[in-house]
């Protein structure tokens, strides 16, 4: 709709009335400008309608910024959002990617003299974890060529060393998601060839067929021609692409040294979020608290199954803290306490 609506503003012929200008003062540019330093532009990437009373509800929940924020629509499944303080737009960029009931939302940033309508929302940052690299191949160099050939390379996770020891490299890039997703590379080392495949952390829902996170003509070709000329369903892509939830061990730091003092930004952890988490020190478990009850999940079509096990709270529950976490871009209700085990 939109691009038709272009390429009908495109081939109007003007009157001389229409073609006056209106010229913007440089006052009104540095105070819009200075304003869109609070602002972010959001689209949930999915081929249906998103629930927009729910999306605001759910996001600004998650975010920690009720009262505090104003969402608005500014196209089918685009959103605009003004923030009062900067260090919230710092921690919700920092804290991508972000999903709406299992759908990528792409967030851009509106520090541009620019329309929304020209936001591509074209460009996700996704952590990938690059497995069955050889020894020679876990450092930083390695990190920024491979990360090179998806995209914009944001963080190569390294020790202080500059070599990452565990059994993956972890890279942070900023992808072309109207591209088919990538399943890996092919490193050569000495001669030999061999294939690093990909996996990608806290990965939303994508077409298993294409490898597309939205269908360009609202459905997906592939999967349409495979069926016409009597292939089946080949499925090229799968559930393997995404992490299955194990964490390298830890490597000890020097006390002093700038991974130690904070300086080393790990944006994938919760803790950059900003949200509330209590760890039991006993079990090991993580508890979260969200307040959002069931009837509102239900209003809002939220799913609450989770992959994670989930015990329901017996009795009412009082001077409940506000509390968000993603997993997996779905929350857990206000009245369920969500035991996520090591």
């Amino acid at each position: 709709m939109e691009k038709d609506l272009s390429i009908l503003y495109d081939r109007l012929k003007l009157t001389d009335e229409e073609k006056q200008e209106v010229e913007v003062g440089k006052e009104e540019i540095l105070l819009s400008l200075e304003k869109s330093t609070q602002c972010i532009a959001f689209s949930v990437i999915s081929d249906r309608k998103v629930n927009r009373g729910a999306l605001k509800t759910t996001m600004l929940k998650a975010w920690q910024v009720e009262r505090k924020a104003v969402i608005k629509d500014v196209g089918r499944n685009k959103f605009s959002i003004e923030l009062k303080r900067v260090d919230d737009k710092k921690r919700i960029i920092n804290g991508r990617p972000l999903s709406f009931d299992k759908q990528l939302i792409c967030v851009q940033d509106c520090e541009k003299a620019i329309s929304i309508k020209d936001i591509s929302f074209n460009e996700e940052a996704f952590w990938i974890q690059c497995h069955d690299l050889p020894f020679a191949g876990m450092n930083q160099k390695t990190g920024n060529e491979i990360g090179s050939l998806l995209g914009k390379v944001l963080i190569v996770d390294m020790d202080s060393s500059g070599v990452s020891v565990g059994e993956f490299l972890r890279i942070k890039v900023l992808i072309n998601i109207s591209k088919p997703i990538s399943r890996g590379r092919f490193l050569n080392i000495g001669g030999t060839k061999h294939w690093i495949p990909f996996k990608y952390e806290r990965l939303p829902n994508f077409c298993y067929h294409c490898g597309l996170f939205k269908h360009p003509v609202g459905w997906c070709e592939k999967k349409e021609e495979g069926l016409a000329i009597g292939n089946g369903l080949d499925q090229q892509y799968n559930a393997w692409l995404r992490e299955s939830g194990k964490k390298q061990e830890a490597i000890p730091l020097q006390a002093g040294s700038p991974q130690a003092q904070g300086d080393r930004l790990e944006s994938h952890r919760r803790e950059d979020f900003g949200y509330t988490q209590r760890r039991d020190a006993q079990d090991g478990n993580v508890n979260f608290n969200v307040e959002i009850t069931e009837s509102e999940a239900d209003l809002m079509h939220m799913s609450t199954n989770f992959n994670s096990e989930i015990t329901a709270v017996e009795g009412p529950q009082k001077d409940v803290n506000i509390a968000a976490d993603f997993l997996g871009g779905d929350l857990i209700p206000n009245n369920v306490k969500g035991k996520i085990h090591k």
